[in-house]
């Protein structure tokens, strides 16, 4: 059945926080600056998961995941037009798979249907961490928002 619950914005939204002090400013902002801690109440949602479908389970390296994630802060920086956090984003994954010894990881290829403004990449972590092993959005697929999808799209090229 569907589960509905309080789901915590992400460190690099553009939610407003306020410190203990009252100071408020978007929640990104704390991120960059590296003073979360001082958000004494982070700001969430109510979403619900309608459906969470398991299709296949594949495994990746250690070496595989680095270049999936150095790749998609290169693509992300193009897109903005900026280096914006591309050396801080490496050295965190270097940092965070140096202390991991093995090197195979399993793969999970879910399917989920979600309310708005459901964040997939805070579900991911989550279900990690509540089985004990880390977890992450490797990719994410948009197949529906609304009455439009993927299967329905009439595209037109020039």
């Amino acid at each position: 059945g569907n589960r509905t619950f309080s789901q915590p914005y992400p460190p690099f939204s553009s939610i407003d926080a306020r410190n203990a002090s009252g100071y408020k400013q978007r929640l990104w902002k704390w991120s960059l600056q590296n003073r979360l801690h001082e958000i004494t109440n982070v700001p969430s949602k109510n979403v619900t998961i309608f459906s969470l479908k398991w299709i296949s389970t594949t495994y990746i390296s250690k070496h595989e995941i680095l270049g999936l994630q150095y790749e998609d802060a290169e693509a992300c920086s193009k897109d903005v037009s900026s280096t914006f956090r591309i050396d801080d984003i490496k050295r965190s994954w270097n940092a965070s798979l140096s202390n991991i010894s093995r090197d195979r990881f399993p793969v999970l290829t879910l399917e989920a249907s979600v309310s708005s403004g459901c964040y997939i990449r805070s579900i991911c972590s989550e279900l990690g961490k509540k089985v004990g092993t880390g977890g992450l959005a490797l990719s994410i697929v948009r197949e529906k928002f609304g009455s439009f999808s993927i299967k329905s799209a009439n595209v037109a090229f020039d």
